[in-house]
């Protein structure tokens, strides 16, 4: 059953803008469900990196030439041969929303389709489904806009008045929404049956997509590389020891990472710092694995029950949360730039976001009730800023169901809160 997904409004805006959009995202995210479903009408032909489909790296010229227009060319980057008289074909036409393209490899091809057709192409990037995604309660007005507003808009808007625009939260839990994750294949599986959903994709991604894009000798230690990163989701990124820990050398891990990031399997933020905060620690990202379903597979959490008592669960939650800002931020155009902040004493603060020259702060806490430790990180940061007016009030994001303030500069907010709008038709 397809699920009504946020950018549609964009990829419909897109193509009365641009002659070639690309959409890319993992493996089984939904991009050519989208795509078929957003332009119905459309054909499409999916490429294989064993089989020449219709002869199209053959002869692409013939190929295009038997293809009526607006066409779908599902995973592109089997096929590049396509793209120079693709790149010819947009220059000699004016018309709009001419092709359309996926990607689950962000690599060479895609980024070489995109600067030979600079000015010609729009790139949107589909993630796993978020909770309002899941829950089907939004939809989209005559402008293509998704209505209501998400949160995250109206608190860069207007923090002080975020309260007033929460009314309830998405019906799925916190748990819940760690053991499934959100890709759109898992939704009709069971949660006992889970386990096989992540087993089959998992091996796939390893055998198809890995093996066609790298050089890798012993898939079996990739693999296991992958199972050791599942346990630094939501933690500093430490090449020497990753390698050691996977028994590779450090410049092998960081391949190794960028290989699962052009495969958006995994995303990093950089550290913020200011010359005006001192005792900052800059040398390492932050990772996350980009689906928790995907995550508690590889962590061998065997059901959603065992998750409150894993070690892992408040990685696995702030991944869950970092990936929905990412996504709605990514919505939202790009908006803001999304940092973390650590000093060398320890303090902390999970999310920085920077938007129009502001800062808005955010912990990220899996907890029913919150208390005055919990801001501590946030405190430390103000401290730490000698220009307190680029700091907006700071969010802790929580397992709770409340948005209340939690002090004069802090809001409590529930990870899967809801505006008003949004609430009255969850309730219809």
């Amino acid at each position: 059953m397809y699920k009504l997904r946020h950018i549609e409004g964009e990829l419909r805006n897109m193509a009365r803008l641009f002659k070639v959009i690309i959409v890319t995202g993992a493996r089984q995210v939904g991009k050519t469900t989208l795509l078929q479903h957003v332009f119905p009408h459309a054909k499409m032909v999916t490429f294989d990196p064993n089989e020449d489909v219709y002869q199209a790296r053959q002869d692409p010229a013939f190929f295009f030439q038997t293809q009526p227009k607006p066409l779908i060319l599902d995973e592109i980057q089997y096929a590049p041969e396509l793209l120079p008289m693709l790149k010819r074909l947009v220059d000699q036409s004016p018309e709009y929303g001419q092709y359309f393209l996926t990607g689950s490899h962000n690599l060479q091809v895609l980024k070489s389709a995109a600067e030979s057709m600079a000015g010609r192409v729009g790139i949107l990037n589909l993630t796993s489904l978020t909770p309002y995604e899941i829950s089907e309660s939004f939809s989209f007005n005559s402008q293509d806009q998704a209505s209501p507003p998400l949160w995250l808009k109206e608190y860069l808007a207007d923090p002080l008045s975020l309260p007033a625009k929460i009314g309830g939260v998405t019906p799925q839990s916190a748990v819940e929404a760690l053991w499934r994750g959100g890709l759109p294949g898992t939704l009709h599986f069971p949660n006992k049956t889970l386990s096989r959903y992540f087993s089959a994709y998992f091996q796939t991604y390893i055998q198809r997509d890995i093996r066609s894009i790298a050089q890798i000798d012993d898939l079996t230690a990739f693999q296991q590389f992958v199972r050791i990163i599942s346990t630094l989701t939501g933690q500093e990124i430490n090449n020497a020891h990753l390698g050691r820990e996977a028994d590779i050398d450090p410049r092998t891990a960081r391949n190794w990472l960028r290989l699962l990031q052009h495969s958006y399997q995994w995303h990093e933020i950089v550290p913020y710092s200011r010359n005006a905060i001192k005792q900052v620690v800059s040398t390492k990202t932050k990772g996350y694995l980009n689906d928790t379903g995907l995550a508690c597979f590889l962590l061998k959490i065997t059901d959603e029950s065992s998750i409150l008592a894993h070690p892992a669960r408040g990685a696995l939650f702030e991944t869950l949360v970092v990936n929905h800002i990412v996504t709605m931020i990514h919505i939202l155009g790009d908006i803001a730039h999304i940092y973390y902040w650590r000093t060398r004493n320890g303090a902390e603060v999970d999310l920085i976001l920077e938007h129009n020259g502001a800062l808005y702060p955010i912990e990220i806490k899996m907890k029913a009730t919150l208390s005055s430790n919990d801001l501590s990180g946030l405190r430390a940061f103000r401290e730490a800023n000698k220009d307190k007016s680029v700091i907006k009030t700071a969010l802790v994001i929580y397992a709770g169901t409340e948005c209340y303030w939690l002090d004069k500069d802090t809001l409590a907010l529930p990870w899967n809160a809801v505006c008003k709008d949004f609430a009255q038709s969850l309730i219809e």
